[in-house]
């Protein structure tokens, strides 16, 4: 049996790529190898484009929408690098990995599959296909969907292709039936799983120490905002399997700069006080960027997570309106934004604000709001992201209750966070829509813009005394007074 797991090409479509090992995939791929070795199993990242990508700004999203149709059902490199991985590795399984923005490239992908070889069993995953199963098992090159985790999921396929009636957690077809498989149990314990490193034989990243790797030490949130799918069960790793992870990955490709990807990292200030206290241990230099709310963040809290490496907070802000704010069910006020960021500026964390735009109640003000309070809050850097209706969130499920999408006729190009053709408002027109749209995502990159600026001086000033006192150190001045002779010093 031969596997291959893809990520599909998303923001390959836009001019970017995804320079790190898709997360989910190497948990899969490192559980398939361990608990079956005799299954021959790899993760093609079809979003890697070799290091020529360029790093994309949320505005490049919003421009850079009509290229990425024009990619997505068009000619791009990207599809005949899919099509020729898939024939040289000769898979009987693959499994793709989707969320709801890439979904109609993991469609593609799909049929790229079925082109190269029809006999192939094409196996959708990821958060799009486990809140839409039955719709994305309709999809004419999709044999089976994985609802949720895949580890335990993708495994049982591999070693019983003959009985999918048995295999929990999976919708798939039979015939012209789509049989729905009960949901299997979340995993109780993850530290039980192999670690999630794997080495890719198709996928070179060209590893250095200025890489960074995802990693994720928690899985779900508690909290019940509108716009997230998350799971709202809470699992968490021991901190010692997230350090032998973080060591693992230092000792193979010395990587040093980690990215935690936990929905809500300092869920538990115990648990965040623990990792500090050994990550400090292992002496490795490690530093690391985490994502948190405001309200779980207090001065002794942001002092130990400084000085134990993190060097990068990314906080929720979301909206600056106090209407949007009370209606999303965030429960966060504007004094606990205005203390956190204060908080972690006096640290010496840089400070990464993600704002929302686009709720189908709000009107111009309530955007302004929002780019107002993106501006006065003078942080790191900030992101404005265009509301989108996630399926599995309250909001969608509001939106399709209202009649506003129908998801088995909806065109699943139209939702991406730089995307202006989703107006779901009873206010505006689509053109009124699409120009308030392209006005905040405008106004909001020229904070962005301002705000790496001023944050980059601090850093530009530091480098230019280093470099001003090397210039003047002796050894270097008895270096080049070799070249320069009326350098060298008289007596």
């Amino acid at each position: 049996m031969r596997a291959l797991l893809i990520h599909p090409p998303w923001l390959r479509l836009f001019g970017g790529e995804l320079v790190t090992s898709p997360i989910a995939l190497n948990g899969i791929a490192s559980h398939v190898r361990a608990a079956a070795p005799e299954i021959e199993i790899d993760i093609y990242n079809a979003d890697h484009d070799g290091g020529r990508g360029r790093i994309l700004r949320n505005i490049d999203f919003t421009l850079g929408h009509g290229r990425y149709l024009a990619c997505l059902e068009g000619p791009h490199p990207a599809w005949e690098e899919v099509r020729s991985t898939i024939a040289g590795s000769r898979p009987d399984v693959v499994g793709i990995s989707a969320m709801t923005a890439s979904y109609a490239s993991a469609l593609r992908v799909a049929a790229i599959a079925k082109s190269v070889d029809p006999s192939i069993r094409v196996v959708l995953g990821g958060r799009h296909a486990t809140a839409l199963p039955l719709l994305a098992a309709r999809e004419p090159d999709v044999d089976v969907v994985v609802k949720g985790e895949g580890e335990l999921t993708f495994l049982e396929l591999l070693r019983h292709p003959h009985r999918l009636g048995q295999v929990a957690g999976i919708t798939y077809r039979r015939g012209l039936e789509i049989v729905d498989n009960p949901p299997r149990e979340l995993i109780a314990s993850l530290d039980a799983m192999p670690l999630p490193v794997f080495e890719s034989r198709v996928t070179r990243y060209g590893f250095s120490l200025g890489n960074t790797w995802p990693i994720v030490s928690i899985r779900g949130c508690p909290f019940r905002c509108i716009y997230c799918a998350s799971e709202k069960k809470v699992r968490s790793r021991s901190i010692d399997n997230v350090i032998a992870e973080i060591e693992r990955v230092n000792d193979l490709f010395g990587i040093r700069v980690f990215n935690f990807e936990d929905d809500c990292f300092s869920f538990n200030k115990n648990r965040v006080l623990e990792f500090c206290a050994k990550i400090r241990r292992t002496g490795r230099g490690i530093i690391w960027r985490c994502l948190t709310r405001v309200d779980l963040v207090d001065p002794a809290l942001a002092a130990t997570m400084r000085s134990s490496g993190c060097f990068h907070a990314a906080i929720g802000i979301e909206t600056g309106s106090e209407e949007s704010q009370k209606r999303i069910n965030k429960r966060i006020g504007a004094e606990d934004v205005a203390r956190t960021a204060a908080l972690l500026k006096r640290e010496g964390i840089l400070t990464h604000g993600f704002f929302m735009a686009g709720f189908p109640w709000e009107r111009r003000e309530d955007v302004d709001a929002t780019l107002d309070c993106m501006e006065a809050l003078r942080l790191s850097s900030s992101e404005l992201n265009l509301v989108t209706p996630l399926p599995g969130t309250a909001l969608f499920n509001d939106l399709v209750s209202r009649g506003k999408i129908a998801p088995e006729r909806f065109d699943w190009r139209r939702l991406h966070q730089g995307s202006t053709d989703m107006n779901f408002s009873d206010s505006f027109s689509n053109a009124e829509w699409e120009s308030m749209m392209l006005s905040a995502v405008s106004r909001g990159y020229a904070i962005e813009r301002r705000q790496r600026i001023r944050s980059a001086w601090p850093r530009l000033l530091s480098n230019a005394s280093r470099l001003r006192g090397v210039l003047r150190g002796p050894l270097l001045r008895k270096s080049l007074s070799y070249l320069f002779p009326w350098m060298r010093e008289t007596r």
